[in-house]
């Protein structure tokens, strides 16, 4: 399953100024690249960031303290195995921070990351009014709340979907009116998929890889507009485009749901 790193690094390689390559060697605090970083000046990728993207520190983000154009290296600070020949990497210059990428991806995983469920868990003594939710939908919201006679649960035309009702903070669903006797509830409600921005090991939900991409993407940008010291037409250029093609797979893409039987029969 796709990581976080995963996500950062694919959206890293849609942003111009980047160099990806494989190391020829390395220590615990150099990655050498005698290939292709000898094609840089001198501290031309200091304050740019490192992304291990194969070997032991596969999946590690590190800050780049300085590069040498004769030595091939760029440096920083000291990890515990350190790169070897063969393992492939990516680094991006300051201006394209990691992190802002990782936030800009959970900020697409919010928008199509929503999934609807379903709990049929609670049941209706026509005097209870207010009922604890188990732990998973009180941790979401709810949407919708339909009310079945459990002896015609099996018709779908049975639902009646209820209105006069409220979610609590306190992890209770309250109703107006008591739910009648013998009768089941079912809950429409909303799962997000949120992840720990900082956590880099953080498995991927299965939402439209390219859209929430390209919001990384749109961050990065976004957060190089206003910045001195980079072509600011360049980067608004980035941002429309990645704004273009999020509404293009916003078009695309249906956010995961509950099924229409989920409802009663009712959408």
């Amino acid at each position: 399953m796709a990581t976080l790193f995963d996500f950062i690094v694919k959206a890293s390689r849609r942003l111009p100024g980047i160099l990806a390559g494989k190391a020829t060697g390395g220590t615990t605090t150099t990655l050498v690249d005698s290939a292709r970083l000898t094609a840089y000046p001198d501290d031309a990728w200091a304050r740019g960031w490192l992304l291990f993207t194969s070997g032991e520190e596969c999946g590690n983000v590190v800050a780049i303290t300085g590069s040498d154009e004769s030595a091939g290296t760029v440096t920083f600070a000291t990890l515990s195995t350190g790169p070897s020949a063969g393992d492939s990497y990516v680094i991006l210059p300051g201006i394209w921070d990691p992190y802002v990428i990782s936030a800009g991806i959970s900020e697409g995983i919010d928008v199509m990351g929503k999934t609807e469920a379903l709990d049929e868990t609670l049941s209706g003594d026509g005097d209870t009014r207010t009922f604890t939710l188990p732990d998973a939908v009180a941790a979401g919201e709810i949407r919708r709340v339909f009310m079945v006679p459990t002896i015609s649960s099996s018709r779908n035309d049975a639902a009646v979907e209820l209105l006069h009702w409220e979610q609590r903070g306190d992890g209770t669903l309250w109703f107006s009116d008591a739910p009648q006797n013998n009768s089941s509830l079912r809950l429409i409600y909303v799962v997000s998929n949120a992840i720990d921005t900082t956590d880099f090991t953080e498995a991927m939900p299965s939402v439209g890889e390219s859209f929430v991409i390209w919001h990384g993407v749109k961050a990065a940008a976004g957060n190089v507009v206003g910045r001195p010291g980079y072509d600011q037409d360049r980067a608004v250029q980035i941002m429309n485009l990645a704004l273009e093609l999020i509404e293009q797979e916003r078009l695309n893409i249906k956010p995961p749901r509950a099924g229409r039987e989920l409802y009663g029969g009712i959408t």
